[in-house]
């Protein structure tokens, strides 16, 4: 039979991938929302000059896809890091009272 430590160093070792998952992933800022801003207004304005085909409007469309794509699967990781902090903290703290 294992004993509480052991049984929570098991916990952590189980745990920790799934909260390094979450490291680094923060929800945009000012100067981030500004600047896909300009890109856009920036491709508004080469579209103006410049045309683009179905095709390349089609490939922006999927690549603009692919990256909320990841960047929400980066808040969902971030958010079940945080679960995961909070169920180890409560058990934690039911272990060592």
């Amino acid at each position: 039979m294992m004993n509480r430590n052991q049984k929570l160093a098991l916990l952590g070792m189980a745990l920790a991938p799934l909260i390094g998952l979450g490291l680094g992933c923060e929800s945009k800022g000012p100067a981030e929302r500004a600047g896909e801003n300009l890109d856009r207004s920036v491709e508004n304005a080469r579209d103006a000059l410049d045309p683009r085909g179905p095709g390349e409007k089609a490939g922006e469309a999927l690549d603009r896809a692919a990256d909320k794509a990841v960047h929400d699967a980066g808040d969902a990781a971030h958010d079940a890091g945080d679960a995961l902090d909070r169920a180890a903290d409560k058990v934690d703290r039911s272990v060592n009272p």
